[in-house]
């Protein structure tokens, strides 16, 4: 008896399961994300972002060496 009613509810639940499988997966809210509070984004173009980096390049705003360029010396530095 426990048997027979426990595979009659599995089956029951399969079969009442298989709608969800076999549904298409609709997104009611399928509107693409428009930034924030609708308004997107631009930001600079590609030739303003050059123009800028060529600005800051004449000033000697960039460089290419690493601000702390010391070499390595240990945690612990022996005086002798």
């Amino acid at each position: 008896m426990k048997k027979t009613l426990a595979s009659a509810l599995l089956l029951s639940l399969a079969a009442l399961s298989a709608g969800a499988y076999a549904g298409q997966n609709i997104e009611p809210n399928n509107v693409p994300f428009q930034g924030v509070y609708g308004t997107p984004y631009e930001g600079p173009t590609r030739a303003q972002v050059q123009a800028e980096l060529a600005a800051a390049k004449a000033a000697g705003q960039v460089s290419n060496v690493e601000p702390n360029d010391l070499p390595f010396s240990g945690a612990y530095h022996r005086v002798n």
